[in-house]
């Protein structure tokens, strides 16, 4: 159990290591983000934005700021034994708003410096302030842009130009280029990314079904199942219109499809090679990656 919550942790708080400069920023941010799990089980959405808001109390305690207001109610959450036991069912809507906002969250493991990392977690609970009609963090605004797809940067500024915008995240955050538009697929082993964890990390629902049945709505809960599949991407087809993906054929015999209502597009390259990995989203929902830093929301079609 303590290795999974490390796992866990890693997935979201270490994506970037390589960015982080000091020992004590790696080992606060694990500090958090094996908190986090702890508010998985809360159903109430306000309630969770205020764990959320808790968990953070380690790395407010190293730039020396005075903890939250929701630190003492939910210190007893985090200390060994102290899960407590929640009753409710957390809705479609909340999981999916969750799922958002920790999405968000994994965009600032770029972010080197620690008082501008913290900023950020606070801006990427922006989808639940909204879904609770409360007001934008302060920091919504300023990180607004590390959240979106494509970046408010010209592409011409990306490289070799000095931002003079008042923005607190760093420069070197739109040049990373796990955080820049794809411009390839992604080669063979690159594709297996952390979708469980992060599902795991929501408290999104999952079920361990046989492997050929994943994905079938009326598949039979079987305990040596799998709860998630990474297989090579074979084939794939789109819509030239809304160049959706309409066939996603993977290696295991397995074909996928885009559902309607999802506005991501995927921008792969003919004849390279991808693993794709799809896992539970929330509201019953799949999530599709090939490792591109994107997830696309998709149904199983044979």
């Amino acid at each position: 159990m303590n290795d999974m919550k490390l796992r866990l942790g890693l997935t979201l708080c270490l994506t970037a290591l390589p960015v982080l400069t000091l020992p004590a920023q790696a080992d606060t941010r694990e500090q958090v983000m094996l908190r986090l799990p702890r508010c998985a089980a809360i159903p109430d959405t306000r309630q969770y934005l205020d764990c959320y808001y808790a968990a953070v109390a380690p790395m407010r305690a190293e730039l020396k700021l005075a903890p939250a207001p929701q630190s003492a109610t939910y210190e007893p959450l985090f200390s060994l034994g102290g899960a407590r036991s929640q009753t409710g069912t957390l809705t479609p809507q909340a999981a999916a708003v969750r799922e958002d906002a920790m999405l968000r969250l994994t965009r600032c493991a770029a972010i080197g410096d620690t008082r501008q990392y913290m900023d950020c977690y606070y801006a990427a609970a922006q989808p639940m302030r909204a879904d609770l009609g409360l007001a934008p963090a302060p920091q919504a605004a300023t990180y607004a842009p590390l959240f979106s797809l494509s970046q408010v940067m010209p592409a011409q500024q990306r490289v070799g130009a000095t931002d003079t915008r008042a923005n607190l995240v760093p420069q070197t955050v739109y040049t990373q280029q796990a955080f820049l538009p794809p411009t390839r697929a992604r080669v063979v082993g690159e594709g297996a990314t952390s979708l469980p964890m992060i599902g795991g990390l929501l408290g999104i629902s999952t079920r361990k079904v046989p492997e050929a049945q994943f994905g079938f709505r009326n598949a039979p809960s079987a305990p040596n199942g799998v709860d998630h599949i990474a297989s090579r991407v074979t084939s794939f087809q789109q819509d030239p219109q809304t160049r959706q993906l309409t066939a996603v054929t993977l290696e295991n015999g397995q074909v996928w499809r885009q559902v309607a209502n999802d506005d991501m597009r995927a921008r792969w390259s003919r004849g390279a090679s991808m693993t794709a990995t799809i896992a539970y989203g929330a509201g019953g929902t799949y999530n599709l990656s090939v490792g591109e830093g994107l997830f696309y929301k998709v149904g199983r079609v044979r």
